[in-house]
């Protein structure tokens, strides 16, 4: 069943957007492919709060990083431009990291909690999204699981390997915290059902 991702302060630390990412000592934190400087931590999201099976991963966490240092310039939109990131990392393993200088957090962290997201009789998941997202100080900011709500057309990326790549999740602009896609934008992320490490992130406004 698909979630919605709701901010509340006292929700799971391991899920949030902004902060400082949580990952395994090895990691390397992701440089852009136009402009060379790392890139902006957006958020992390352990897969083991999904309930379908082709998504959730019971040891394993998402990472989304994107290019801010000249915002609109790095193509930090696009799934393959190299303006953004990312990355399926051991949950279990996962550890504070050094956060190199620049623009690499947002303003603020907000902490994420899921709830079962439920249409109403008679009622489309897309409607039943919308309206969570417009009830007045609405905490919804995305959802995770089912299919993408786009805001344009259908960009499901491809994997390296030639797979369609699986929805993951989606969060919106609205998040808050100095988040950027565009302007009024939604961010999507995929993963690929062969490939163990491979995802993708995109967005649109």
């Amino acid at each position: 069943m698909p979630k919605f991702l709701i901010e509340d302060p006292s929700g799971n630390a391991s899920a949030t957007i902004g902060g400082r990412p949580l990952a395994p000592t090895n990691f390397v934190w992701p440089q852009c492919r136009t402009c060379s400087g790392p890139m902006a931590f957006v958020a992390q999201i352990p897969l083991r709060e999904c309930e379908e099976p082709s998504i959730r991963r019971d040891d394993t966490c998402l990472l989304l990083f994107q290019c801010q240092n000249d915002p609109g310039m790095c193509e930090e939109w696009d799934a393959n431009g190299g303006g953004n990131a990312a990355f399926l990392v051991p949950e279990r393993e996962r550890v504070s990291i050094v956060v190199p200088e620049g623009n690499t957090l947002l303003a603020a962290e907000s902490r994420l909690k899921f709830a079962p997201s439920e249409p109403k009789a008679g009622e489309t998941a897309v409607d039943a999204y919308c309206e969570a997202l417009d009830v007045p100080d609405s905490h919804v900011i995305g959802r995770m699981g089912g299919n993408p709500f786009w805001i344009q057309g259908d960009e499901t990326p491809t994997c390296d390997c030639g797979t369609k790549m699986t929805f993951v999740c989606q969060i919106e602009e609205s998040a808050g915290g100095g988040i950027n896609f565009g302007g009024g934008g939604c961010a999507y992320a995929f993963l690929c059902s062969k490939c163990p490490k491979s995802a993708r992130f995109l967005w649109q406004n």
